[in-house]
């Protein structure tokens, strides 16, 4: 909401209403890009959670849409683009836990259909071959239920059991972080916890959870005024905003010595682990 409140308040400036559509699938996303084409009513969109070979992006195209993607980090020329560094936050988040001397380290992604997931995939593989860091990705969907799933699957049953768990997002690690009290894991004695979005819950969080901060209503806010932009017939750019910044916080604390202890009884192993080489 933040980020929305941010885009209204530029847009608002240019007696401009921003109109939210929450679609639940790829098929209805485009019907309401085809609807507001042909409509009139509309001076363009901007586009969020973008996927690996986005089909609404050769509609677009088609549509000759004025558009602003959110989070493609420039990979679409004929478009602007906005994005954060999301492999420089990965690489600040491997580097804060090497130095505590992790050396093993798992996370649970976002969805890999999304790009900003595969660049931040390629990004912790990379940060963490250069540190000496092994690294273990156990794909979510940003819902608690995930973060549980990921925690069990890594923590509670792992064989190489982690001494560090990264969380994509932090309903996930907020609800990560129940599963290991309720286990008896210690944190961060057993096992240090990073969020990438860092919000109230995560600074209010026992212990406070380590997240990766960022200006939100700012970012909507640079987003509004890319829109602007575009409609006043800008070329298209790739812009880079503000880079989060890591936060340290209790969660964090030096890799522990021996393996991560549990009581809690075994279930079953959520599939899609891989090690990231």
């Amino acid at each position: 909401m933040q980020y929305v409140r941010g885009i209204e308040e530029v847009l608002a400036e240019c007696d401009l209403v921003l109109v939210l559509q929450v679609v639940g699938s790829v098929e209805e996303d485009l019907g309401v890009l085809r609807r507001w084409a042909t409509s009139g009513k509309f001076a363009g969109v901007i586009v969020t959670d973008i996927l690996v070979d986005d089909r609404r992006i050769p509609a677009l195209r088609d549509l000759a849409l004025p558009a602003v993607l959110v989070g493609t980090m420039g990979a679409e020329s004929d478009f602007t683009t906005i994005s954060t560094d999301d492999a420089a936050v990965a690489e600040a988040i491997v580097q804060h836990l090497a130095t505590h001397g992790h050396r093993s380290v798992a996370r649970v992604s976002g969805p890999r259909s999304m790009m900003h997931t595969a660049v931040r995939d390629r990004a912790f593989a990379s940060a963490g071959a250069a540190a000496g860091v092994r690294m273990t990705t156990v794909e979510g969907d940003y819902t608690a239920e995930a973060g549980e799933a990921g925690v069990r699957a890594l923590v509670v049953e792992g064989v190489d059991r982690p001494t560090a768990l990264v969380f994509d997002n932090d309903v996930m690690a907020l609800r990560g972080l129940d599963v290991l009290t309720a286990a008896g894991v210690r944190v961060p004695d057993d096992i240090t916890v990073v969020a990438w979005d860092d919000s109230v819950g995560c600074q209010l969080a026992e212990p406070a959870l380590t997240a990766a901060a960022h200006d939100i209503r700012a970012f909507g806010a640079d987003t509004a005024r890319a829109f602007l932009d575009v409609l006043g017939g800008a070329p298209p750019t790739s812009l880079l905003a503000e880079t989060p910044t890591l936060v340290v916080r209790a969660s964090s604390g030096q890799s522990p010595a021996g393996s991560v202890a549990s009581d809690v009884d075994q279930v079953a192993q959520v599939s899609g682990t891989e090690a990231v080489r």
